[in-house]
């Protein structure tokens, strides 16, 4: 199985647990909010985030992504992007730039989703597609 396919499984299998008025964002942070997020205080930096937006924040892999990954309703995701915008503003400007959009709708009749809309970049598309487009063929076999 292919990297593409185990993560997009990984993310199907995620938001399914979490179905109904679900969005997941993942923003790439400015430079200078990576000490905010990497250094001393993180753990505070992210308490304020999700206190005050109701999001969930969870970091990038490594210490030198700037990815970080909200999740919770369309509203407090939002809340939370703005947040970060505000301290990207205090602390020397950037833009929070959102990188993947995904969207659940609410389950069908049979608890899952009938569908899940997910956005990709334009520079991930190949991606998806693969090469002579197995992976997404893959993808659709395996969607049962």
């Amino acid at each position: 199985m292919s990297q593409a396919i185990a993560q997009a499984a990984a993310v199907a299998a995620r938001l399914a647990a979490t179905a109904g008025n679900t969005c997941e964002e993942q923003v790439r942070i400015p430079d200078c909010l990576m000490n905010a997020f990497y250094g001393r205080g993180s753990n505070d930096t992210i308490s304020h985030i999700q206190s005050d937006s109701g999001c969930k924040v969870q970091m990038g892999q490594s210490e030198g992504d700037r990815v970080i990954t909200l999740r919770g309703s369309r509203e407090s995701v939002t809340k939370g992007r703005e947040v970060m915008q505000q301290l990207a503003n205090r602390n020397g400007g950037g833009n929070v730039e959102v990188v993947l959009t995904i969207n659940m709708p609410p389950p069908g009749p049979t608890g899952y989703p009938p569908y899940q809309e997910i956005m990709i970049p334009g520079t991930k598309v190949g991606l998806v597609i693969g090469k002579g487009g197995d992976t997404i063929k893959q993808l659709q076999e395996n969607r049962s």
